[in-house]
């Protein structure tokens, strides 16, 4: 699976669908991916607990890979640190002289 584009991110999926949370590495703005539908692919319900939890899980890398890519076209990379931030604080930081980011600390799911 593909690192986060953000330091922090929310899975928000659920039993019939995917979705994410991304939040920027300044200030914390979240951006959700959008909705991605949980389909069967085929089967007929009742579908078996492996059979369905295997399709589960396929596409739910799927569509967090998808969603991390789209977030990587929402959050800019900061031009002082490199971490990824929304326009709002790539405005900020061009004025500012330190780097606000904060430290390069690990990914991590919320």
């Amino acid at each position: 699976m593909l690192k986060s584009i953000t330091r922090q991110y929310k899975d928000l999926s659920e039993r019939d669908k995917f979705a994410f949370a991304f939040y920027c590495d300044r200030c914390g703005k979240e951006w959700r991916s959008d909705a991605y539908e949980f389909n069967l692919a085929g089967f007929e319900p009742p579908l078996d607990e492996k059979i369905r939890s295997m399709l589960w899980n396929q596409q739910h890398e799927e569509a967090y890979e998808r969603a991390n890519r789209e977030a990587s076209s929402v959050f800019n990379r900061c031009p002082r640190c490199g971490c990824r931030i929304c326009d709002d604080c790539l405005y900020i930081s061009s004025l500012d002289e330190d780097c606000q980011c904060g430290s390069a600390e690990e990914t991590q799911t919320i």
